[in-house]
């Protein structure tokens, strides 16, 4: 079986360093390996605006072009997916086979909760400016991310607020229909962030693809299990044409 290049796409806010693991293992069995950094992240370039989902399909591309990858394997994790899955479903070309894990296709209930804060946030931040509440606007912001819950959108500083907020707004769901590319979606079977029934719905959207549910796993599955995920990895890409 010919090995193609691999190309890991990393979960939101991840390096490549959490995917070491993942690059040892594949490495290790004949697989030249790539981890991208994307911009942004904890081990990217630093961004000098919000970002979309297609600037981070141009950055992709561009990597691809500087390591010279005409065809890989994608293994995406999370975000990583949504990326592959704008890209691939236009550029099918640049894929021998794609691994999905984690990534939100569908809204999930979590990721449903963080939309629906990111446009309450948004408008809030607009009535909060006009004086003289505006004076008040810290405060406010504070507590209603106490309120809410919302630590995972109020962490974020600067650019990646809005890029997170772009991203999530993005239905993905034409993309899957369009994709043609041969696809595993490898879930852990307690993902309790994006939930193996978002997977079986994306199984029955994507035409070319196969669902397999690793029992006891979660969604770090990608980096937590290495040998496990690259495993089931190879067992998919040996009926891969």
């Amino acid at each position: 079986m010919k090995r193609y290049p691999v190309v890991i796409l990393p979960g939101w806010m991840l390096g490549a360093t959490r995917f070491e693991p993942l690059k040892k293992e594949l490495s290790s069995r004949g697989y030249r390996t790539y981890v991208v950094d994307f911009p942004g992240f904890v081990e990217g370039e630093r961004i000098i605006r919000p970002w979309t989902l297609g600037d981070y399909t141009q950055f992709l591309e561009a990597y691809l072009r500087r390591n010279h990858l005409k065809q890989a394997i994608f293994i995406c994790h999370s975000f990583g997916g949504r990326v592959a899955l704008k890209l691939l479903s236009e550029k099918p070309a640049l894929a021998k086979a794609l691994i999905l894990s984690g990534t939100p296709g569908f809204r999930s209930t979590h990721s449903t909760r963080l939309f629906t804060i990111a446009t309450i946030s948004k408008i809030g931040k607009a009535i909060m400016s006009l004086p003289p509440l505006s004076v008040f606007q810290d405060v406010a912001r504070k507590l209603f991310n106490i309120l809410v819950g919302a630590r995972d959108i109020s962490a974020l500083k600067g650019f990646m607020r809005q890029t997170f907020i772009n991203i999530v707004e993005e239905d993905l769901e034409g993309y899957m229909r369009k994709l043609s590319v041969p696809t595993l979606l490898l879930w852990g079977a307690r993902d309790s962030l994006v939930a193996p029934s978002i997977a079986r719905r994306m199984n029955e959207t994507i035409g070319n693809s196969t669902l397999t549910v690793v029992p006891e796993a979660y969604h770090n599955l990608v980096y937590r299990e290495p040998k496990k995920f690259t495993h089931e990895i190879e067992k998919f890409l040996h009926h891969v044409e």
